[in-house]
């Protein structure tokens, strides 16, 4: 059992343990959705495991350029990102692919926007913004733009 969920487990319970020792995942949303204090807890446990691992392989890595995607940041080490981006979709877009691509009502996209940082807060943070609103292509250029005639 990784040491994480043994460290979870400690502080919440078992609860969202199936009868065959798996994460039950949809018992531990509902855990995480329904409950801020639980939710804290366990970022509080997983995120400063999960980026200490993400520092580890990115210093490691032998690659020019190393991408990690995240959505919090709260206990990201500064010093392991050169640049940040916001990868930026519209609330009404994001809504609609969180529906499509994850079968989520309306209401749960919602609850779940709202709890993330502000667009303001994230652009706050972030050394460039790319508009992932329109189609796959757009966004490809966009990208493509600054990794062949800026960054590469």
């Amino acid at each position: 059992v990784p040491e994480g969920l043994k460290q979870v487990v400690k502080a919440l319970g078992d609860s969202f343990i199936g009868e065959d020792g798996a994460v039950d995942r949809a018992a531990l949303s509902k855990l995480l959705f329904d409950d801020p204090a639980a939710l804290g807890t366990v970022n509080g446990i997983i995120h400063p495991m999960a980026w200490e691992q993400i520092g580890k392989e990115a210093y490691e890595a032998s690659e020019k350029l190393v991408v990690i995607e995240a959505a919090v940041f709260d206990t990201a080490p500064a010093k392991l990102f050169d640049e940040i981006w916001y990868i930026y979709a519209d609330e009404e877009t994001r809504i609609r692919r969180l529906m499509e691509n994850r079968g989520y009502t309306r209401k749960k996209c919602e609850s779940i926007i709202k709890r993330q940082e502000t667009e303001e807060g994230y652009k706050n943070r972030c050394d460039r913004v790319i508009d992932n609103g329109g189609g796959r292509e757009e966004t490809k250029r966009q990208l493509e733009e600054i990794l062949n005639h800026e960054i590469c």
